[in-house]
């Protein structure tokens, strides 16, 4: 364990050594207060024009913004209504690149999802309150945990529906995600 550790620590030393002389590209991401914005940080070793460029997971440009002939910049980036997952912010600057890859969580705008059984047997009643309009994903279970319903659906604000379960076996599971990501299961 001791060998490894020296020989990364020299591994490391040897490398800081050998690109001393060209500081190339620093960048940084930091999360901000708001879970939706992110700062990015940029220094150069010469003013040069910059290309900032941000991919989702599956490599597709979903931002880009070219600076022309800046030492640096300090850039905040909102990605609010983007999708939740990975995201790789990427800097390049006359022929150098740096990336970093950012997980972004999402934000949701539910703030209750409650479910309640009604008077009439076998029905119940989903209710969401959320702060903006959210397409939520409704999945129901039977008691054997298989899928018995599934739908999209737009809460604007206030959304109440009622489900007629009365052929279902056992009793049921609700489980209502937002585009954030963000699931809530609810056993009955």
């Amino acid at each position: 364990m001791k060998t490894k550790l020296v020989l990364a620590a020299v591994s490391i030393l040897i490398c800081a050594t050998a690109f001393a002389g060209d500081p190339g590209i620093r960048l940084e991401i930091i999360s901000q207060k708001n879970p939706e914005t992110f700062k990015v940080i940029y220094a150069g070793d010469k003013a040069v024009r910059v290309t900032l460029t941000i991919y989702d997971k599956n490599s597709n440009v979903v931002f880009t913004e070219i600076s022309p002939k800046v030492l640096g910049f300090i850039r905040k980036v909102n990605f609010a209504g983007m999708a939740a997952g990975e995201y790789t912010v990427e800097v390049e600057s006359g022929a150098k690149k740096e990336s970093r890859v950012i997980q972004y969580a999402g934000l949701t705008s539910v703030e209750t999802i409650t479910v309640a059984k009604t008077a009439e047997a076998g029905k119940y009643l989903l209710s969401v309150r959320n702060k903006r309009p959210e397409t939520l994903s409704v999945r129901i279970f039977d008691g054997a945990n298989q899928l018995v319903h599934s739908q999209e659906v737009t809460s604007t604000g206030h959304l109440n529906m009622i489900y007629n379960l009365k052929g279902v076996a056992g009793t049921p599971t609700f489980e209502v995600a937002d585009r954030a990501g963000e699931v809530k299961i609810i056993r009955y």
